[in-house]
């Protein structure tokens, strides 16, 4: 089967056995899960994020519950201290995430923004 038809098995099962109950699922098919991915990357629910810190202890911890107060979820982090451009009293943290909605990511990059942090949120072409 494709993405696709486990997708829909889903949707049946969530909307005929499960309404009201949590479903968790996770459905991997090798490159039929790359459109489902960009798709979410293109609706805004997926993000990357750039963001300068300076580099001190507790930065990536106060960055992190920024994100839980926001409700959006870290995928990945990526920490770059020796191999980057900017000063040695900073860093860049490359967080890749995942939100109900583009509103959600957009409501997190202004709370980032007014604790401080620059913020670059990457395009996908």
């Amino acid at each position: 089967g494709s993405l696709r038809d486990g997708y829909d098995v889903c949707l049946h099962l969530s909307n005929e056995r499960l309404t009201g109950k949590k479903l968790d699922a996770a459905i991997a098919y090798g490159r039929d899960l790359i459109p489902l991915v960009r798709e979410l990357v293109r609706s805004g629910q997926i993000a990357r994020l750039q963001i300068h810190a300076h580099d001190r202890p507790g930065a990536l911890a106060g960055i992190a519950a920024i994100f839980n107060s926001c409700g959006v979820n870290i995928i990945e982090v990526q920490h770059q201290r020796i191999f980057t451009t900017v000063s040695a009293k900073d860093t860049i943290i490359g967080i890749e995430c995942e939100a109900r909605d583009s509103q959600a990511v957009d409501r997190l990059i202004v709370v980032l923004e007014s604790h401080g942090f620059a913020v670059e949120r990457t395009l996908l072409d």
